[in-house]
């Protein structure tokens, strides 16, 4: 017989696997939509668990596609998610988020490569997935 400690554990784990499908969502959905250049705004989506990631990918990283800060091993660091998201559960508070200074711009839509709005259009996109995420980790579970 299942004990209360032992269903709330469960339930503890399957809302921590479903915040990590929301997560990996927003990220796919902000990184994809951000309009590319040198790749540097669209390599600069972080996620982090209980603070915020104000780091950005570097200039000169940016250009060549390549994350000097991730030991320049040829790792493509935009569309790839952060290996926080594995770490995210069910109490945490999860950030996902981009520094440079001029994300605010492109979100108002100073690119033509992308509308105004991608970011509110990922979170929207993913509230309209919320119970397909949901149904994918209950059949996983």
């Amino acid at each position: 017989m299942t004990t209360v400690n032992e269903l709330l554990k469960k339930m503890r784990e399957r809302v921590g696997r479903v915040k990590r499908a929301v997560v990996l969502h927003v990220h796919a959905g902000v990184t994809k939509r951000t309009p590319v250049d040198t790749g540097r705004a669209r390599g600069s989506w972080n996620v982090a668990i209980n603070h915020v990631d104000s780091s950005t990918l570097p200039p000169v990283a940016a250009a060549s596609g390549v994350s000097k800060a991730l030991g320049g091993r040829g790792f493509k660091r935009y569309g790839a998610p952060r290996p926080a998201v594995g770490r995210i559960e069910a109490g945490d508070e999860v950030f996902v988020s981009n520094h440079l200074p001029y994300i605010a711009k492109l979100n108002d839509g100073s690119s033509k490569q992308a509308p105004a709005g991608f970011v509110q259009v990922a979170i929207e996109e993913t509230k309209a997935a919320f119970a397909g995420l949901v149904a994918a980790v209950k059949a996983g579970a």
